[in-house]
């Protein structure tokens, strides 16, 4: 039976990280930018980085407990992997940015920063997530959309196509797409928000649908069902 060829393995050199004993992985073969002997950052174990693919740890990045890179994922900086968390595809995962719980990072999308992506939370397509935002429990973002700022994507939210999250938004059960924003301060429950539509200020959007190119800022509240259509309103 053939046996796989390792690409990388453990080098006696390891750190003690939340109380885990991590060793560095050094290069076995070249493979993608890799050079033979080029050093990487941090696991576990070799369950924590597939010996198949162009996947790599770089720099200080840290992969552990029950955690997985696979494919062609990278992750790097001082990002960490851990926990059931899997970054799969040709994601790449930098800066400080932390993937934990049982998040799936795939395809082409990218998290760095100070972002974090946790629970069951979903990463795909081209999707950005940065700056210091959150995508947390079972929300999933995807397609060209961009969550950053301050943000955070709660509960069963689903960001999509080239929509972009940012400032101190939250978003809570509820769906973005087309090249809808919100931003500031602005908080959106159980709603859908699609077209070309911006909320924004301290605006607060409940049960409701926002579409076209309406625009709602500052105070406004928006509620019980309504459907807003090509309109702006401001508190």
């Amino acid at each position: 039976r053939h046996l796989m060829i390792k690409k990388y393995e453990l080098t006696s050199k390891s750190m003690h990280h939340k109380g885990i004993k991590l060793y560095q992985i050094k290069a076995r073969i070249p493979f993608s930018n890799v050079l033979q002997g080029e050093t990487g950052g941090w696991v576990q174990s070799e369950k924590n980085l597939s010996q198949e693919g162009d996947c790599w740890i770089y720099d200080n990045g840290k992969v552990y407990e029950d955690a997985r890179v696979i494919e062609d994922a990278t992750v790097g900086d001082m990002a960490e992997v851990y926990n059931e968390a899997q970054v799969a595809g040709s994601c790449e995962i930098y800066h400080s940015a932390l993937i934990l719980g049982q998040a799936r990072v795939t395809e082409t999308a990218e998290v760095y920063n100070n972002a974090r992506i946790s629970d069951s939370a979903k990463i795909y397509g081209k999707a950005r997530i940065y700056n210091n935002a959150q995508v947390v429990n079972q929300s999933e973002v995807y397609e060209a959309a961009e969550v950053y700022g301050d943000s955070k994507i709660l509960e069963e939210s689903i960001i999509r196509g080239f929509s972009n999250i940012s400032g101190n938004a939250r978003i809570i059960s509820s769906e973005i797409w087309n090249t809808a924003s919100v931003d500031s301060n602005a908080i959106v429950t159980n709603s859908k928000i699609s077209g070309r539509s911006s909320i924004m200020g301290n605006a607060r959007i409940t049960h409701s649908e926002i579409q076209e190119t309406s625009s709602i800022s500052d105070l406004a509240e928006v509620s019980a069902g309504a459907v807003i259509i090509d309109s702006s309103i401001d508190g």
